[in-house]
């Protein structure tokens, strides 16, 4: 009896065990900070990021910091949270950095939420900051816990920016862009330029501000440029110390909008009638008396490099917008070619081609459709005439033309047509061209390449041999480049001889005529 008792407690303690486990499942979570290593490796290899090239993709949330040793790149959080203890860490650090892009991540609950240090060229875009900034702030340009450097030339935009403690964006750089992110609900300021070390010449324009205890913050610093902003109901609309900046974009553009402005607009054209001060030495000359409107254009494309480029964009409503992108794109040893786009909001839904301008009045995107084409593995080349019809043997004054097959599309490639060569050896040297031949030859679209006049007009008798040096070395590399070169007379690839070819006919006519007239005065001879 004590024993099934006994044995039924176990059961039950298992079962308890296996429903706490089964209601208990945690996330995945990184172990330590993530390192996007100068060398491009992930560092730990098994933190939820693939690489594809200089593209480096969430493929789930990761719960800590992330460092970034490597430029040129770009990381997309692909809408997943990038999560930190909130405990004197940062989410994404770059330290002596540039061109590196970080967009569509969720970042939260970090000391400051993004920090550059001396890296320039840098894009934030897309992303949304919350629960992040501490005493500093939640976009960190420039500033470490024991030094100053000097970041220059990044852009922030389109991001969203809430509920953090200090700045949301603090700048301590120059020449940096902060467009159409909306700013709210912070203890501290919206944006906050520091102009003790640097903090000079930048943009700010687009924006939304709103709810914080400081709209922008200026301590500092001049000839930054600060227009078409929202500013409403901060409980500071603006604070500046020691600065001089420009707070509007000149008549009739307009300044920034400020929900306290009390002032009027007696001749309807958007613009208040009387300045809004700010202090002493700064004041937004047109000040708007409505909400400036903007609208965000997010991009998109696995390949290419499309303009506007991949991330997002502020433009005014109504703006004229054209979205483009260059097709084909070779990528190692795949070509992809652009069938068109899918659009929201403002852009079409569908459409074919490259190119597509609209007016923007909402938000909206825009995505680039691809498909792959196979690369080439087998090219030729072969002399030919201006048709096209294959021909090897020319006369001197004749143009010389090449086709061939089989390239990347859209490709230009270095020619040489050179004296023949008996053997061809992997790896030697490429002869010298012949004088007045051409030096590239390109592809079309389909990887072809028509009838191409490469030696317009030859005045040199000899055997030669056509070369495509794929790979523009210089060297003849046996399986990679493309050779003519036995075509004729045994290792030519094209010849000029000695005689024109227009005269060969007639000689032989000539010399046949000649043997039978003798041949007839022979037998003459012999019968008398």
């Amino acid at each position: 009896m004590e024993t099934k008792a006994v044995s039924g407690i176990l059961l039950m303690l298992l079962l308890t065990n296996m429903l706490i486990l089964a209601f208990n499942i945690q996330p995945v979570k990184a172990q330590g900070e993530i390192i996007i290593r100068a060398d491009g490796a992930i560092d730990p290899s098994t933190a939820p990021i693939l690489r594809d090239g200089d593209v480096y993709t969430f493929t789930d949330n990761i719960f800590d910091s992330i460092v970034v040793e490597r430029s040129n790149i770009i990381v997309d959080g692909n809408g997943y949270t990038l999560q930190g203890s909130g405990d004197g860490n940062i989410g994404f650090h770059l330290y002596v950095i540039n061109n590196v892009t970080i967009r569509n991540t969720i970042i939260q609950n970090f000391t400051r939420g993004i920090a550059f240090d001396d890296s320039s060229y840098n894009t934030i875009s897309g992303n949304t900051i919350t629960n992040s900034g501490g005493f500093m702030g939640a976009v960190i340009i420039d500033r470490q816990s024991s030094f100053w450097t000097n970041s220059s030339y990044n852009t922030i935009s389109g991001n969203n920016i809430t509920n953090n403690g200090g700045a949301c964006i603090m700048l301590f750089g120059s020449y940096n862009t902060i467009s159409g992110n909306n700013i709210t609900n912070t203890n501290g300021s919206g944006i906050r330029l520091d102009g003790t070390v640097s903090g000079s010449d930048n943009n700010i324009y687009g924006n939304n501000i709103e709810d914080n205890n400081c709209g922008i913050y200026l301590w500092e610093g001049s000839d930054n440029t600060i227009f078409h902003n929202n500013l409403i109901n901060n409980q500071n609309q603006s604070i500046v110390r020691d600065a001089i900046s420009t707070w509007d974009d000149g008549y009739p553009s307009g300044g920034n909008y400020w929900s306290d402005y009390n002032g009027i607009d007696n001749d309807g054209d958007g613009i208040g009638d009387t300045p809004y001060i700010i202090d002493e030495n700064n004041q937004d000359n047109y000040p708007l008396v409505n909400q400036f409107i903007t609208f965000l254009l997010t991009v998109n494309s696995e390949y290419g490099s499309p303009s506007p480029s991949v991330g997002s964009h502020i433009y005014d409503s109504v703006s004229s917008v054209t979205a483009s992108v260059a097709s084909p794109v070779t990528e190692g040893n795949t070509v992809w070619t652009c069938v068109g786009w899918s659009g929201t909001g403002s852009v079409p839904s569908s459409g074919s081609g490259t190119s597509v301008t609209f007016s923007i009045t909402e938000d909206s995107s825009i995505t680039w459709l691809w498909e792959e084409v196979p690369f080439p593995t087998q090219a030729s080349i072969e002399s030919c005439n201006s048709t096209g019809f294959r021909k090897d043997t020319f006369d001197l004054g004749e143009a010389v033309f090449v086709n061939g097959s089989g390239y990347s599309p859209s490709a230009t490639y270095d020619f040489y047509f050179v004296d023949d060569v008996e053997i061809w050896t992997d790896s030697m040297v490429i002869p010298s061209r012949v004088s007045g031949t051409t030096t590239e030859i390109s592809s079309n679209i389909t990887g072809h390449i028509a009838p191409t006049n490469v030696w317009n007009n030859p005045n040199i008798l000899g055997k030669f041999d056509l070369l495509v040096d794929v790979n523009s070395n210089g060297i003849y590399d046996a399986e990679i480049d493309v050779l003519d070169n036995n075509d004729v007379e045994t290792s030519a690839g094209v010849v000029i001889p000695e005689f024109p070819s227009w005269i060969i006919l007639p000689l032989f006519i000539v010399a046949t005529l000649v043997v039978i007239i003798c041949k007839k005065r022979l037998h003459k001879t012999q019968i008398h």
